[in-house]
């Protein structure tokens, strides 16, 4: 971790595989394993560092290019939409566009919930994963 609260990730070079992808970020459930360290934040907004989950995520992406991301958002919605309205100027450069589930749907009712709101084939994330993954090979098969 950074001095400036911001985690530090090797020196790469940028690689912009998702520049021409929606990416589709999956976020409507409950967070029953993680509630107990929660209480009502939802998982897009437990604090790491002093940030929000949902700040590193966002970072992350940009990282590989990301314009558009789409947020399938549920539970607490209201809190993320709330988060993103407070900080807008830091994700200024991304178009966000956030879809609220009428009811929990799983992760396959989600993406289809979403579908409506994709312009192209989607990079799919969901909140449970955090690791670097190689992104520039998932993007090359998608």
């Amino acid at each position: 971790m950074c001095s400036n609260g911001r985690v530090a990730h090797p020196a790469v070079a940028p690689v912009h595989c998702l520049a021409t992808l929606d990416v589709l970020v999956i976020a409507g459930g409950l967070g029953t394993r993680i509630q107990s360290a929660l209480g009502d934040t939802p998982k897009l907004l437990a604090p790491i560092g002093g940030r929000p989950y949902l700040a590193y995520l966002l970072d992350w992406l940009r990282r590989f290019g990301a314009k558009r991301i789409v947020l399938g958002l549920g539970h607490r919605a209201q809190a993320v939409i709330d988060y993103l309205d407070r900080n807008k100027t830091s994700y200024g450069d991304l178009t966000l566009v956030t879809v609220t589930e009428p009811r929990p749907l799983g992760t396959a009712g989600a993406i289809r919930f979403a579908r409506s709101n994709l312009r192209t084939a989607p990079m799919k994330s969901s909140t449970d994963l955090a690791a670097d993954n190689d992104v520039a090979g998932c993007a090359s098969v998608a």
